[in-house]
């Protein structure tokens, strides 16, 4: 879905994420916040995690470093406190 889009009520199957105790609802690749009695889809915010990329998502290694890019939105490979794979939103490496 597009940056700005509404949605009446959330896809099936999503997650919930939250990022400075804000919740975010992840599926697919998009982030949703509440907006009145809708959903908005929003830009993936800085520190959000997710178990899983979006699809279309390309690995880029910069500076022996591997990021996931798509779209302008940069991911990072981490493990959490399980040992399970996670995916953060993080800055560009680009600068």
């Amino acid at each position: 879905m597009t940056v700005g889009a509404l949605s009446a009520t959330l896809p099936v199957g999503y997650t919930t994420v939250y990022v400075d105790g804000a919740p975010y609802y992840y599926y697919g690749g998009a982030y949703y916040v509440p907006d009145n009695d809708q959903y908005r889809v929003v830009a993936p915010p800085l520190g959000a995690t997710a178990s899983y990329l979006p699809s279309g998502a390309k690995s880029v290694v910069i500076d022996g470093v591997t990021y996931y890019e798509l779209n302008g939105t940069w991911y990072r490979r981490f493990f959490d406190s399980s040992g399970q794979v996670i995916y953060q939103v993080v800055q560009s490496p680009l600068g």
